[in-house]
């Protein structure tokens, strides 16, 4: 098991985080400019609580794991949001968004620790990484946003209509 933060409590959520406030998750179609020796890519980005996720955290040039690369790839990472695979993040984290160029978290991503609990899923601990130098690591950029908690049925839905919208491999 990876080292990383403790598990999270519902009741560590902290008062703006009622235990009985789930927040909404969907997905939406938007696209990353192209031109200048950047790569157009069109995907989904995460909409919790009616509000673009990437509008918070307000990412340098990054997209999420959905819609945009190969069905393999996306595959993994639903797989991983689903908590059903490690993240390769040496902290355990999860990418959230990545490097709009290649996927790649070696150029650096936005994670969350992603968790499953008894009403659902959490993601918490938003931070900026890599996979190959500590010191990049950016623990207080995105200190104010969330945690969230997912109802376990709606984000599974979420995430499987996704998975069964890929093409057969």
């Amino acid at each position: 098991m990876r080292g990383g933060p403790a598990p999270l409590t519902l009741g560590a959520l902290g008062p703006e985080h009622d235990p009985m406030k789930i927040s909404t998750l969907e997905l939406r179609w938007r696209t990353r400019s192209g031109g200048g020796g950047r790569t157009e890519r069109r995907y989904l980005d995460f909409i919790v609580d009616g509000q673009s996720l990437q509008d918070r955290l307000e990412p340098r040039d990054h997209v999420t794991g959905l819609g945009c690369w190969v069905a393999e790839f996306e595959r993994e990472y639903i797989q991983q949001l689903l908590v059903r695979v490690t993240p390769e993040s040496p902290t355990g984290r999860a990418p959230i968004y990545m490097c709009g160029e290649c996927g790649d978290l070696g150029c650096g991503a936005i994670t969350a620790i992603v968790e499953r609990s008894t009403v659902g899923f959490i993601w918490r601990d938003f931070v900026f990484e890599n996979n190959y130098d500590p010191a990049m690591t950016d623990l207080d950029a995105y200190r104010g946003v969330g945690p969230f908690l997912f109802n376990k049925t709606a984000y599974w839905q979420v995430l499987n209509e996704r998975a069964s919208a890929l093409p057969a491999t």
